[in-house]
């Protein structure tokens, strides 16, 4: 069998932490390790994963002062053992047979680096949202990059590509450190996703950033010169910080709207639309982009269809969070 090690930062996820850590050691591929890199947590976050390890020893921990997600992600697969390393997050959730589809798409894949897969969306409480549809082929894939192709915690890559790139980028502010990586790996091989979603992916409000439709595309400039020059300049990291900068109350605002929205273009469903919009609005009253949407939200279906179509056609974002 194919000895794999998953790698999973945590810093003060108490909340969602077991739930994570169980989907791993109930995966139905038995031959791997479980390296936790605790990254100074200041909850329970350390006694939980010591709980843990008690009862399996495939767990390993890292218990470390607060370094970020990169210098975490390294110390841990510095020390691995296996020929591939799958992701992991801490409020993540891996679907039970996630690493045996993972190890058998890279033993028969040559060319490819690193593997993925869709995603289904949860909230907060674990409630089901939509499923993702990402690009699948290496194909598809090379025609969205430089843009970001996988969800993190979906992904399982090979050490040794790893190691040729030289790891995570510790000198690149962590909102880069995946993309980055991923996009290195497409200079030396090829990217895949799974099209079947292998994990539960948890929207919360830390997740959740200032979405603008200004501060997608600045994000984004951001990001494309970052991949071009290999560099962060002082300027685009004051810009960076700024737009990450966000208050807990516009952080929570934020996190219901990007919920009424789904509701509202994902499920249709009006009624949780309109209540996950009035909770946004609880948080931040004024707050346009709320008011419109609980606007839309109260229109006859076929018109709410019309205006969907609509932006389709002429490229207007109504909704840059979803």
């Amino acid at each position: 069998m194919t000895f794999v090690s998953i790698i999973m930062p945590v810093y003060n996820a108490e909340k969602y932490l077991k739930e994570s850590i169980e989907s791993i050691l109930n995966q139905s591929y038995p031959d791997f390790e479980f390296i936790i890199i605790n990254d100074g947590s200041t909850d329970d976050s350390l006694n939980i994963i010591q709980s843990y390890q008690e009862q399996d020893k495939r767990i390993k921990i890292i218990n470390q002062s607060n370094q970020g997600i990169s210098k975490a992600l390294n110390n841990g697969i510095s020390i691995a053992k296996g020929k591939y390393i799958a992701r992991m997050d801490a409020d993540d959730i891996s679907m039970p047979h996630r690493l045996k589809v993972q190890i058998d798409f890279l033993n028969k894949t040559s060319k490819a680096l690193a593997v993925g897969s869709n995603a289904m969306y949860i909230d907060v409480d674990g409630n089901y949202l939509y499923t993702s549809s990402s690009a699948v082929s290496w194909f598809a894939i090379q025609r969205e990059l430089p843009q970001n192709p996988f969800f993190h915690s979906s992904v399982m890559f090979k050490k040794a590509a790893w190691s040729q790139v030289g790891g995570y980028r510790e000198d690149i502010v962590h909102y880069f450190e995946d993309k980055i990586l991923w996009n290195q790996f497409a200079q030396i091989g090829e990217l895949h996703n799974i099209k079947e979603p292998l994990i539960y992916y948890r929207l919360n409000p830390e997740s959740v950033s200032n979405n603008t439709t200004y501060t997608i595309k600045l994000l984004r400039e951001i990001y494309d010169k970052v991949i071009r020059t290999g560099n962060l300049s002082q300027k685009q990291f004051y810009e960076l910080k700024k737009i990450t900068s966000v208050s807990k109350k516009k952080k929570l605002s934020n996190y219901y709207l990007l919920l009424g929205s789904i509701y509202l273009n994902q499920n249709f469903n009006k009624n949780l639309a309109i209540k996950n919009l009035l909770q946004g609005l609880y948080h931040t009253p004024i707050n346009m982009s709320l008011w419109l949407r609980i606007g839309i939200s109260i229109l006859p279906k076929t018109t709410i269809l019309f205006i969907r179509r609509l932006k389709n056609r002429m490229g207007i974002i109504i909704n840059s969070l979803t």
